[in-house]
Parts: C-alpha cells; sequence; structure tokens
C-alpha cells in the first residue's frame, strides 16, 4: 500500500504550510479520483459555522484569523482518512512504515546527541518554512522552533516543535501497546518498537509526552466506569494539598512540569488575558488582540484560547463538539476497544492546554492515520492474527 501522504510529512519544511500543501494536494486527488467519496455532514455544519464566523471577523474587524486555517486542517485530515483504501493495507507494511520513520527519527536525535551544532544545522535548514518570529530578539534572526529547542538539547528528529514529538510518540507507543494487548504484534516487535518510541519521545523533552502514562491509566481504569473513584481521589488530593501543601507554590509547580510555564502569571496567556478589556460581544463570538492593544505572544500556547479568541465560546463550544462527533460517528464499533479510544480523546484534550493538539501542523495526519488503522486493525483482529500466524 502507497504511504506517500505520510511521508510527505517528513519532508523538509522549506516552505510555510508546506505539509498542509501536501495534503491538500493528496485530498483533491482523493476527491476526483473516487466516485463516492465520503463527506460527513457535520463537516458541512462546521464549515458553515466557520465561514459565519469569519464574516463576523472580518466585518468587525476588517481582518480574517489565521487560526481558522489551522482548524480547517481537521477537515482535510478526516476527509483523507474516510477515503484510504484500507481494506489494501497490510499488517507487516504498516510495521515497515513506522520502523522506517521511527529509525530515521532516532539516528537523527543521536546525532543531535554526538554532534549538537550539525543537528542545529540540519534542523534549521530542514524547518526554514516554519519561523517562530517571537525567538527574533534572542536569536538575532527568525528561526525555527526545533533549531532553538535544539540548542536547549530537546531533540524532535523530524518534527516541527518538542509538542509535535511528544503528543505523536505518546499515541503511538499506546497503539504499540494496543496491538501487542489484542495480539496483534508479537512480543519481540513490540519490544522494539516501544524502545525505539520511549528513546525518540524523550528526547523532545516534551511535557505531553512526559504525560503518556495517562494513557494506560485510562485504559485499565476507564472514567466512565471509575467515575466515582477518580472523583474521591480527586477530592482526597485537594484536601491533602490544603492541608500539607502551599498552594501558590503548588500551583507553580504544576505549571511549570506539566503546562511548561503556560500558566503562570508572567506566562504569554496570562499577560495577554490580563491586557485586554472583553465586552459580552467578544466573549460569544471572540476578539482581535491588536484591536486590544495587545501585541505580544499568547495564542500559541494553548488550543482552548485559540479557539476562544478566534471565534469566543461559541467557537469553543462548536469545534470541540466536532471532535466528539468525529470519535463518535468514525471510530466507534460495536467491539469491545472503546476504552482505547476514550483515552485518546482524554489525553488530546489535555493536551488542548498547551497547544492546538487535534490541528497540528505536520502530526495530525500521522495521529489520525494510527487510531483510524488500529480500528480497522481491531475490526478484522482475526484475520490480521491468522495472517500473522500463517506467516511465522
Amino acid at each position: 500500500m502507497n504511504f506517500s501522504v505520510l511521508y510527505t510529512q517528513f519532508l523538509p519544511g522549506i516552505f510555510p504550510y508546506i505539509y498542509d500543501i501536501f495534503l491538500v494536494i493528496f485530498a483533491s486527488k482523493l476527491l476526483l479520483v473516487r466516485k463516492n467519496p465520503r463527506v460527513p455532514i457535520f463537516f458541512i455544519f462546521y464549515l458553515v459555522i466557520i465561514f459565519t464566523i469569519i464574516i463576523i471577523g472580518f466585518y468587525r474587524f476588517n481582518e480574517i484569523g489565521k487560526y481558522f486555517i489551522s482548524d480547517l486542517r481537521i477537515i482535510v485530515v478526516i476527509f483523507i482518512i474516510l477515503n484510504l483504501p484500507f481494506h489494501k493495507y497490510r499488517l507487516s507494511s504498516i510495521l515497515k512504515f513506522f520502523y522506517i520513520c521511527l529509525l530515521l527519527n532516532l539516528i537523527l536525535i543521536v546525532i543531535g546527541f554526538v554532534d549538537n551544532s550539525l543537528y542545529s544545522s540540519f534542523v534549521k535548514f530542514y524547518h526554514s518554512g516554519y519561523i517562530i518570529e517571537s525567538h527574533s530578539q534572542t536569536m538575532g534572526t527568525n528561526v525555527p522552533l526545533s533549531y532553538v529547542t535544539s540548542l536547549q538539547q530537546r531533540f524532535t528528529g523530524f518534527f516541527l516543535q518538542p509538542v509535535s514529538s511528544g503528543i505523536f510518540f505518546s499515541i503511538l507507543l499506546f497503539c504499540i501497546f494496543y496491538l501487542w494487548r489484542i495480539n496483534v504484534l508479537i512480543f519481540s516487535n513490540f519490544v522494539i518498537l516501544s524502545a525505539m518510541t520511549l528513546f525518540c519521545g524523550y528526547a523532545s523533552l516534551s511535557s505531553a509526552f512526559q504525560m503518556w502514562i495517562l494513557l494506560l491509566v485510562f485504559y485499565y481504569f476507564p472514567p466512565k466506569k471509575y467515575f466515582v473513584i477518580y472523583l474521591a481521589i480527586l477530592i482526597a488530593i485537594f484536601i491533602a494539598i490544603l492541608a500539607f501543601f502551599d498552594l501558590e507554590e503548588l500551583l507553580i509547580f504544576i505549571d511549570i512540569f506539566f503546562m511548561s510555564g503556560r500558566y503562570g502569571d508572567d506566562s504569554n496567556i496570562a499577560t495577554m488575558l490580563a491586557s485586554v478589556d472583553l465586552t459580552f460581544v467578544d466573549y460569544l463570538l471572540g476578539f482581535n488582540i491588536e484591536s486590544k492593544g495587545y501585541y505580544g505572544k499568547g495564542l500559541g500556547d494553548s488550543g482552548y484560547v485559540i479557539k476562544f479568541v478566534t471565534g469566543g465560546v461559541f467557537y469553543l463550544i462548536t469545534y470541540y463538539s466536532l471532535i466528539i462527533l468525529i470519535f463518535r460517528k468514525i471510530y466507534t464499533t460495536k467491539l469491545k476497544y472503546n476504552d482505547f479510544l476514550v483515552s485518546i480523546l482524554i489525553f488530546l484534550f489535555l493536551c488542548e492546554f498547551g497547544t492546538n493538539a487535534f490541528s497540528l501542523p505536520q502530526v495530525s495526519i500521522l495521529i489520525f492515520f494510527l487510531i483510524f488503522i488500529v480500528h480497522h486493525i481491531v475490526v478484522n483482529n482475526d484475520i490480521y492474527r491468522n495472517n500473522h500466524i500463517q506467516k511465522k
């Protein structure tokens, strides 16, 4: 099976939005080639809402927010996923693809540990189309985020930023575990793939990858089934905090360790929210931060803040309702593996506190492909297991 749409996401990002351009080209090809392409009705509903908010925003601020472009990415990604011929995928081909991706990332990251200067120069060129203007003062010029983090001994491999690497490798590790759990992966493949994934994930020092263990927690203790226990634990922790810890210091620790300082008093988000005066319409339909007199950075640090600023509470509800609808309508099956899907959904919602987790450039297509291929394997579990046993 041709994995070209996935391989394009590992090509040099030397032009802005090059990874999205590849997705649009591939989606257009599917739209023209397939006789009856699958286009869920709620996609159309979502697009209508987005363009309505864009028109309102253009009328109010005389500009169109760039973050809507990012949010349209998930539409393109899911359209591609829905129209890929998954019945032609073989387990051996899937494993080969991820072995290659992991091996290339691992080699590149090892180079980073051995020769940081060589690695930094490589990613500076390789991701030159995705520069971060906010680093121009400290670096003297606009540079990619992967270059900045490489100087901090944080290696992302072929990914644009640590959070992208952390989220991808977290979900990949969980998928590897799950496929071994249902006897699709043999133990040797499970160990090799897991070891490579752990190394690549931890090399980024991403907070998202530090939380990958939550995927196993949610899987073995589903929140729906153990809601009372989760609630009791949270109440007990809260009481213990009030009794034995300084709340302010603990919040600072949580923000630094789990959120990489995104919500502290001097963070971009806190500074931005403290600098703007919002009306009821702003809360409902979003606002332009520059029209409010704020010109600093703040949106990219949180998916929730991005949605709130872009389209207000109305868009927040619309966007995340779409996400839940995608998981319910596309990934739900009668087979008992919903705990796997719910674990990933909760994990991504938690990651939204630190980034635009559901619609990241380069990574979104890989994440949803992973989830959908596991769906396909689970549905055909007996077929895959029999084929695998015969090959042995």
